[in-house]
């Protein structure tokens, strides 16, 4: 288990990841921040951090198919060419 220090820790980091980043989803916060969804539930059941809402999978492949052009592989070209 973990102690309330521990939470308190965890917890400041994803609310400065989300300060930082206040447009970011959860699946990138739980990357970012090395916490996993269950951690993530727990703390925000306690009330030391909020998470934006859960994004539906439509909304995913907007967002993909928007920040396409910008994924480029190692040589600098355009994936999709």
């Amino acid at each position: 288990m973990y102690t309330l220090l521990d939470d308190i820790k965890v917890a400041k980091e994803i609310n400065d990841f989300m300060t930082e980043n206040p447009t970011s989803c959860r699946k990138e916060i739980y990357k970012a921040c090395h916490v996993n969804k269950h951690r993530a539930r727990d703390l925000r059941k306690q009330g030391l951090i909020y998470l934006p809402p859960p994004m539906n999978r439509g909304r995913r492949w907007v967002m993909a198919k928007k920040y396409q052009e910008y994924m480029h592989n190692k040589t600098g070209q355009k994936v999709n060419e």
